[in-house]
């Protein structure tokens, strides 16, 4: 999955003004939207910690309220970041792998529902993915591979180097903006109609947070 996903980053790896021109992409997130709305992301968060106060302790909780008081510095320096053609709705449930006609042992990725696509940084996927795959008592250093091997694989199909530190913070700043602006949804949706994977994705996510 994730050599095929690279295949699509590395394509459009820093290239956001041709993708710029395709009509049907949605318009990438202005960095002011997200910080002009920062009431609305502590406002859930608070919510979500009355809905489910052994998920969202008292230090995950002020990990992600940090990450949202402090989104006016990290937002933009984000979207400064090399940005590619991300699916942006990347996981377990939008996916198969097929077996690859003249060479049955591997497989291919196949994505689906591409109707969140924008452009984003490519780790952006890459952290939604491992939030659905993986599982919370996951070895940091399993989660480092995967995302070192993202970084070669996206870096070899865009045929430029991509700086290990720069791509590690990349990966920081996608899972704080994965968190604040999709997981504060998805567990508004929980209230409403139970999410049986939701609840080990969000503790997965701060297991990431933890790389």
């Amino acid at each position: 999955a994730l050599t095929g996903i690279a295949r699509l980053h590395g394509r459009w790896y820093g290239r956001v003004g041709e993708l710029g021109e395709l009509d049907w992409l949605g318009e990438p997130t202005e960095p002011a939207r997200v910080i002009d709305m920062s009431e609305l992301w502590l406002g859930l968060f608070e919510h979500h910690k009355k809905e489910y106060p052994d998920l969202l302790d008292d230090a995950w909780l002020a990990q992600i309220v940090a990450w949202i008081d402090d989104s006016a510095d990290w937002w933009p320096e984000m979207a400064g970041l090399p940005q590619t053609l991300v699916h942006n709705d990347f996981n377990s449930r939008n996916i198969g792998l097929r077996v690859v006609a003249d060479a049955p042992e591997r497989f291919e990725l196949v994505a689906y529902d591409w109707e969140l696509a924008t452009v984003h940084l490519p780790q952006r996927d890459l952290v939604e993915f491992l939030s659905y795959v993986l599982t919370p008592d996951t070895d940091l250093d399993t989660i480092r591979g995967y995302v070192e091997f993202h970084r070669a694989a996206v870096a070899a199909a865009a045929g430029v180097a991509i700086d290990r530190d720069e791509w590690a913070r990349g990966f920081q700043l996608a899972l704080a903006d994965f968190v604040m602006r999709r997981i504060s949804l998805y567990l508004m949706v929980h209230t409403l109609r139970r999410l049986p994977y939701i609840e080990r994705v969000v503790n997965v996510c701060r297991r990431l947070s933890e790389v």
